[in-house]
Parts: structure tokens; C-alpha cells; sequence
């Protein structure tokens, strides 16, 4: 994509009124065309439903923001975010307002999968398993994203079931999938020759799995213990030209 800066913030969770200014400042200070927003919208710990409702309207008109400065906003789906669409649930559901959540979601134009300077970007990762499943042919990060967005967009409830696909490791039975993916799960099984970039997993830091001959980077930086407490130091991870550093987020 030519010269480009692109900024990957983690899992939002109902904080954007406080994240997304922070990201308007590194937009700013480091000269950033694109930001990927790697999903999770909704469900922080003790959150209500009108807290979830205001954190999408808030990052809707921030959004809209963003396109009007021409600035490439990429938004990810998350499986918080996805069982909503779903009308399913998962832990944080708020069940009494799935409904009205889920219309609000609609108003933003999300993607399963991204191909950004040479890695696959979803929310919590690509396993190998899973690929050989479900992405026949796909030998490169290119066609696997564009392959995962065919199985989010098309709206079919067998691709979609696909897509909701959960393994041992976040409470489900079957292959872990690019939505409910674990950080293990990559240490075990990371898609093979495929670079990522992905959220889901809260981290102390943005950081590169040690170990393993792909680069994988995990960057939910941004989550909360049950009790309201920082996981991580709020880093973000800015990607130039295929070159990846650690930049701070939180003042």
C-alpha cells in the first residue's frame, strides 16, 4: 500500500469516550492514514445496556469524524460484538437490550478480516486447524482475509456458525475460529507462513509471541479484571511499511 502509518488499537469495550481522543492525538502527532480497531465494542465488565448503546454512539459519530478528516477507519468484528448480530450471547450479553445493541452495531460497517502491509489482521487469530476447515486454497494472508469476510458477509447462519466457532480454551467444543481464538491456541497452532495481528487475548503489553517462525502480534492492551482493573499498559502497536513498534496510548 505504498508508504503508510497504521495504528492497531485493542479490544474498546465501552471505553471509547476515553480511547478514541487518545487515538486522535497519535493520529496527530504521528502523522497516521489508518487505524484498525480490532473489535469488542460492547460488554465491559459491569456495564449496562445504556452504557453499551452510548459507547456505539460515540464511536459512530467519531467515525464519521474520521472519514470527513480522510483518515481510513477499519473496524473489526469482535465475538462480543458478532453474538449480538448473532442474536445468540455470550458472557456480557445484555439479553434485555440484544435487540436494540444489535441495531445500534449495525451502524457500523464492520469486517471479519483485514490485509494490512503484509499480515492478517482479525480479532483473536487464525489457527491452522481452522484454516484447513474452512479456507481451502487460501495460501496467503491476502485470500484468507478476503476468504473470512466472505463467511461474515454473504450472512449465510452455516458460515456464520463457522465464524462463531469456539474451542477448549474459551469454553466451547469446537475449532478455535478468528473470533473466539486464543492466545494459546496461537502458541499451539498459529496458521502456518501467515503474519497476524490480533486483539481478544488481554496482554500486559502489545507484544510478539516468542517461539513460533510467524510474527504474531497481541495487542488487547485495553481490558479490565472483573473488579475494573487495567490488565494492560494501554499500548497500541503503529505498523510502518511492515516495520512494528509500541506506542502509548494512556497519558
Amino acid at each position: 500500500m505504498g508508504d503508510s502509518k497504521t495504528l492497531f488499537v485493542g479490544d474498546l469495550h465501552c471505553k471509547q469516550e476515553d480511547v478514541l481522543p487518545r487515538v486522535d492525538a497519535l493520529i496527530e502527532s504521528h502523522g497516521i492514514d489508518r487505524v484498525v480497531l480490532l473489535g469488542d465494542y460492547t460488554d465491559e465488565w459491569r456495564s449496562t445496556a445504556s452504557d453499551v448503546l452510548d459507547a456505539i454512539d460515540f464511536q459512530v459519530s467519531w467515525l464519521e469524524e474520521r472519514t470527513r478528516h480522510g483518515i481510513d477507519v477499519v473496524c473489526l468484528l469482535g465475538n462480543h460484538d458478532f453474538e449480538y448480530l448473532r442474536i445468540m450471547g455470550c458472557t456480557g450479553t445484555h439479553h434485555e437490550a440484544i435487540f436494540e445493541i444489535r441495531e445500534s452495531l449495525s451502524r457500523i460497517r464492520m469486517a471479519a478480516a483485514a490485509y494490512v502491509d503484509g499480515f492478517l489482521v482479525t480479532h483473536a487469530g487464525l489457527t491452522q486447524k481452522w484454516r484447513e476447515k474452512n479456507l481451502n486454497g487460501c495460501d496467503d494472508a491476502w485470500s484468507c482475509a478476503s476468504r473470512i469476510n466472505e463467511l461474515f458477509l454473504g450472512e449465510d447462519p452455516h458460515d456464520w456458525k463457522t465464524l462463531a466457532s469456539a474451542g477448549r480454551s474459551r469454553g466451547g467444543d469446537g475449532t478455535p475460529g478468528p473470533l473466539w481464538a486464543d492466545a494459546a491456541d496461537l502458541y499451539m497452532d498459529a496458521a502456518c507462513d501467515i503474519d497476524q495481528i490480533v486483539g481478544h487475548t488481554p496482554v500486559s503489553a502489545c507484544e510478539r509471541v516468542d517461539f513460533i517462525d510467524e510474527k504474531i502480534w497481541l495487542c488487547d492492551t485495553l481490558s479490565l479484571t472483573s473488579h475494573l482493573k487495567p490488565i494492560g499498559d494501554g499500548s497500541a502497536l503503529l505498523l510502518e511499511n511492515g516495520k512494528a513498534r509500541i506506542v502509548p496510548l494512556r497519558g
